[in-house]
């Protein structure tokens, strides 16, 4: 799993609910986008085989 980019602040719209992540899905690829407790925004890729499935849920559980 790689972590693409980190942005400081968020911007735009107002944030309702900082415990959500977008996944874009694909044949094999998907990328995550997300945001920590800390309110930084993340934007990772990763792969779409169990092993990078099971990564990805405990980087979102960690948060």
């Amino acid at each position: 799993m790689e972590k693409i980019s980190k942005k400081e602040s968020i911007k735009g719209l107002p944030v309702i609910n900082f415990h959500t992540a977008g996944i874009d899905v694909g044949s094999t690829l998907m990328v995550t986008g997300y945001t920590n407790i800390a309110g930084e925004q993340y934007v990772c890729r990763s792969g779409c085989f169990t092993k990078d499935l099971k990564e990805l849920v405990g980087l979102l559980v960690r948060g």
